[in-house]
């Protein structure tokens, strides 16, 4: 009778521990599995599943081609090592859930197809590197199947699901807030359309239609403003009229009632989510008390001593006290058992974060207990802990903040940094000494671990600038700014003696667990083109007025640049770049057949060949490109695409490889 009951114990601790945590996953009941299950769901294998998860994503930036590429052999291994992993989880999963259930669950197959296809990718790629034959890694767009297909990953999942249910309802508002676009934009190609009015590049100005819906739809972002209107503007004050309309119906009206309509959907159907999460719980804890239920007197109850055996299976980490509190809250009355109605919110009283409080003696009170005892410690203590004590510091730390602002090289100023950190060490000191230092540096006082860590951080920082400045007569410019940056964070200080701050920055501390879900949604779905994206990229920079030779470090400030006194010809300064004839350079971008892409430019969209003439129109022939690694230069790389964007008085662009 003993095993049954434990086993019935166990499986209802299962259950429990589901309704706690919102987990629905239909598992098996045999004892074996129930203790698999348990094992599935302990920390340490979630924590192990996310950090392989993120390993294997992080894999992108140290496969070929990289900044910091690490050999194939060691990202080959890492992978591999990862895929086991998530086979392991993925028949771990298989074990304890039913099999039915589990070939039916897509989650599980796109799992293993991802599973399957990397190690098929990986084992062609590594054969082909093997002959010298150069291919691209296409699984890698599959790595984030595995961030958002776990069983760990359900908040995701629901939050995923809870935005596509939402994008049907505010399609009609997408809708009508495109037709206005086009109507705009049909509006600005009649009135400007046949002023020929230029930009101030010189290039027609609202002639083509789909620009001019692409330019305006820029500028409801007002990324573009003002700079298109500027022409319009030029001709007639009275268009701004019509820009200010734009923006006003588009930007302030329709984005408004954009975000609205979209709050106001996505908030009803994550009530039905939430909906859906308090059944099953319920259910769940209906199950677990059917397991454990007594009868007594007409009505089932689940004894005290049960009750205390399930929360301590449930949660073993709670202390004595804390699981009496509970207790005493399930059974106000003291009946000595717990009933139905008090049985189904456990799950919820688990989840109650409760802070224990212990009494302790200071550690001066019992080493030293007459000088910790004394009138003038008693005086010092209370001193410390009266508000005028918070007030002084706070006036310090205001007055700190002025002498930040003010001029570093002043003498004065520097002394008075050695004052202010002398101040806040002598604060901190005081209040460890009124405090119990284990009170002061709990669990729960992120405030004066914060304080603590900044000013200790700051008087090293300090310290070891001065004495690189003395010693070395060398300045660091990385340990100045981090000296810089924690003087600034020491003001943040001021939010913990305002009471309304503290408000406020706990509660975005308790959301932070939130915004994680949808950090880890917004990353799965920004990984695939991440994964897809890294190739190896070939530097043009198109300049105008001058030819040399670009360095490295910056290909974009003429102030770094060495002349070339021969066009077209390797310079042993160059540092690998060679300089290229303009007239190579438009053959070779013609041949290519490219694509300018500049986003908000007046360029946007047009052929390099218009560019090519562009340029040689503004800048006569004398004009010169450098490139790097395009095929006439280095015949190992050959570029497909081009995306160029503005860079002051320069075109800088981008050409992706083929790998």
């Amino acid at each position: 009778m003993a095993e049954p009951a434990a086993q019935d114990l166990l499986l209802a601790a299962a259950f429990v521990s589901d309704a706690q945590y919102n987990r629905n996953i239909p598992f098996k009941t045999s004892p074996e599995a129930v203790r698999l299950y348990r094992l599935y769901n302990h920390w340490m294998m979630r924590t192990a599943t996310y950090f392989f998860i993120f390993l294997n994503l992080s894999l992108a930036l140290f496969e070929e081609p990289a900044v910091y590429p690490l050999p194939f052999l060691a990202t080959s291994v890492l992978e591999v090592v990862c895929l086991l992993v998530f086979l392991g989880r993925l028949t771990h999963f298989a074990k304890v859930t039913l099999h039915n259930v589990f070939w039916k669950d897509t989650k599980n197959i796109c799992i293993m197809v991802a599973i399957l296809l990397s190690l098929t990718d990986l084992a062609v790629y590594g054969v082909l590197r093997l002959y010298g034959v150069r291919s691209i890694r296409w699984s890698r767009i599959v790595r984030p199947v595995f961030l958002i297909n776990f069983a760990e990953s359900r908040q995701i999942r629901r939050a995923f699901r809870s935005i596509r249910n939402t994008l049907p309802e505010i399609t009609y508002v997408f809708l009508l807030f495109m037709f206005s676009l086009l109507m705009f934009s049909l509006m600005a190609l009649k009135l400007f359309g046949e002023r020929n009015l230029q930009t101030a590049e010189g290039l027609p100005y609202f002639r083509n239609y789909l620009e001019i819906v692409f330019d305006l739809y820029v500028l409801v972002t007002t990324a573009n403003s003002p700079d298109v209107m500027m022409p319009a503007f030029d001709f007639s004050s009275w268009y701004a009229l019509f820009f200010i309309a734009f923006v006003i119906v588009n930007t302030y009206i329709f984005m408004s009632l954009f975000l609205a309509v979209v709050y106001n959907n996505y908030k009803k159907h994550l009530k039905n989510e939430i909906r859906k999460l308090a059944y099953m719980k319920r259910r769940k804890m209906i199950e677990a008390f059917n397991l454990l239920k007594e009868d007594e007197g007409g009505q089932f109850v689940v004894r005290e001593a049960r009750w205390k055996q399930l929360v301590k299976l449930v949660a073993p980490d709670t202390s004595n006290s804390h699981r009496e509190l509970l207790l005493r809250i399930s059974d106000d009355e003291q009946k000595g058992f717990v009933d139905k109605k008090s049985f189904v919110q456990l799950a919820d009283l688990l989840n109650i974060q409760v802070v224990t409080l212990k009494i302790r003696r200071h550690p001066l009170a019992r080493w030293a207990p007459a000088l910790y005892g004394s009138t003038p410690s008693r005086l010092l203590r209370g001193a410390v802990r009266h508000r005028a004590f918070v007030w002084t510091f706070d006036a310090i730390i205001l007055i700190n903040a002025i002498f930040i602002a003010l001029d570093e090289e002043s003498p004065y100023i520097s002394y008075a940094e050695w004052v202010f950190l002398t101040l806040y060490i002598i604060e901190i000191l005081l209040k460890v000494y009124t405090y119990e230092p284990r009170e002061f540096f709990g669990k729960t006082q992120f405030w004066n671990w914060f304080d603590t860590l900044i000013i200790f951080a700051a008087l090293t920082a300090t310290i070891l600038n001065a004495t690189l400045k003395s010693t070395m007569k060398y300045n660091s410019q990385q340990i100045l700014d981090i000296v810089f940056i924690l003087r600034v964070l020491r003001l943040i200080r001021i939010v913990d003696s305002i009471q309304r701050f503290q408000v406020i920055m706990n509660t975005l501390i308790n959301i932070v667990p939130t915004m994680l879900t949808f950090g880890g949604l917004t990353l799965g779905i920004n990984a695939i083109p991440w994964m897809a994206g890294p190739w190896n990229c070939c530097v043009l920079c198109v300049c105008y007025h001058w030819h040399g030779v670009i360095p490295w470090e910056n290909p974009v400030l003429p102030g770094q640049l060495e002349c070339s006194s021969r066009p077209g010809v390797w310079e042993s300064s160059s540092q690998g770049f060679p300089v290229c004839p303009w007239e190579v350079l438009q053959e070779q971008l013609q041949r290519l057949c490219l694509i300018l892409h500049c986003p908000h430019g007046a360029h946007r969209g047009q052929p390099v060949a218009c560019l090519c003439q562009w340029i040689c129109q503004r800048d006569s022939s004398a004009s010169q490109a450098l490139l790097h690694r395009l095929p006439h230069c280095d015949g190992d790389h050959h570029c497909q695409h081009l995306c160029v964007i503005h860079l002051g008085s320069f075109l800088c662009g981008v050409l992706p490889g083929e790998e």
